[in-house]
């Protein structure tokens, strides 16, 4: 399986060294990453390509956000025939929907766009906890054996709370909304504390399909 990795935190960063460590016992890894961090940049891009910084035959570096490290990651390695994008470990919780807001999450999104085919992972945790290898590598290994991934869907991760050695286990959460103030047991923060590795799908054709014909109809009127 050939994986490619991007965060949003950049190349030096903690999370991602954690993250290459565990998916090259599932794989050939591939690491485009950006120079420094870029947290909060969304979807945002670059929009020439430009040289990167060559660490090795698998890893470059550049100096642009994390979604155009995909892209551009993928014109260098455009002899790699990727299956799986993992995005992460990012440094910090990417639940509710501020993690639409994030690179990680725009790096992993930009994947499914170029490469209908992939399918894709994105994974935040406290970096700060001492357990993040362990929990990172049970994650891993459970979407894996339980073939939850989707060419429609990007699954995003968030560890567990530090306070817990190992996850109590895995819990689809659905994703809090910050601005109603109300956490319910099914969200991903009210999980996270409670022990549990949460898994939220989040759909990555952002084209409402169910709407084209009811919109086809209206507007041909």
């Amino acid at each position: 399986m050939n994986i490619f990795v991007s965060n949003d935190d950049g190349i030096n960063s903690y999370g991602i060294k954690v993250l290459i460590d565990i998916l090259k016992n599932y794989g050939e890894v591939y690491v485009s990453a950006p120079n420094e961090e870029k947290s909060g940049a969304g979807c945002s891009i670059k929009f020439n390509y430009i040289d990167p910084l060559v660490i090795d035959d698998k890893t470059v570096v550049f100096n642009c956000p994390p979604a155009s490290c995909t892209e551009f990651g993928f014109k260098y390695f455009k002899d790699i025939d990727f299956d799986l994008c993992v995005t992460g470990i990012n440094n910090g919780y990417n639940g509710s929907m501020y993690s639409l807001m994030s690179g990680t999450f725009g790096a992993s999104l930009m994947a499914t766009f170029i490469k209908p085919d992939i399918k894709s992972i994105i994974m935040s945790a406290d970096v700060d906890d001492q357990n993040i290898y362990l929990k990172a590598r049970n994650a891993i290994d459970y979407i894996l054996k339980n073939d939850l991934l989707s060419i429609s869907s990007i699954i995003s991760v968030n560890l567990c709370s530090k306070e817990y050695p190992s996850e109590l286990g895995f819990k689809v959460g659905k994703m809090y909304n910050s601005y109603n103030h109300i956490l319910n047991d099914d969200e991903d923060y009210k999980l996270i504390s409670l022990g549990y590795t949460s898994l939220t799908p989040i759909k990555n054709n952002l084209m409402d399909d169910s709407k084209i014909e009811i919109l086809n109809e209206k507007v041909s009127r």
